[in-house]
């Protein structure tokens, strides 16, 4: 029986030790992003054209369910992969139309703002961030 227990004990730390892995350093990240996720997000860096990564970041900013921490790990590899500003701009508004669209992904993206080359890419996402809020006003 305590064989049984500390292989328990073993397996339970190890799961806490993997979730941690995997958690975003954003405090306010409330639910870290499932393993699952965060493959499939990884994967897209590996597709050779821009276009194919802009189709797949979309499906997954578009997935319905999709919690904080995997919209942030989203946000983070959109800036980091996609070359274009215009595949970046569609992805971050769907993500943006999202009905999950968390406030630890707006923060993501507004710290990565800047880092649009055009200006008019840029006002189109604060301008989808703008809609959201006026026709999906937060609730306290």
């Amino acid at each position: 029986m305590h064989v049984i227990k500390n292989l328990l004990l073993a397996g339970l730390l190890a799961a806490l030790w993997a979730g941690g892995c995997a958690a975003p350093d954003d405090p306010q990240v409330e639910h870290p992003a499932d393993q699952a996720t965060i493959k499939r997000i990884d994967a897209v860096k590996e597709l050779e054209w821009d276009s194919n990564k802009r189709r797949s970041y979309h499906q997954i900013a578009m997935r319905g369910g999709l919690n904080d921490g995997g919209q942030v790990y989203l946000v983070k590899a959109v800036f980091e992969n996609l070359g274009l500003d215009s595949g970046k701009e569609v992805v971050l508004v769907a993500l943006i139309m999202n009905p999950s669209f968390s406030p630890a992904a707006e923060k993501a993206i507004l710290d990565r703002i800047d880092s649009f080359s055009f200006e008019k890419s840029k006002q189109r996402v604060l301008r989808a961030i703008e809609v959201r809020k006026a026709v999906q006003p937060e609730q306290d």
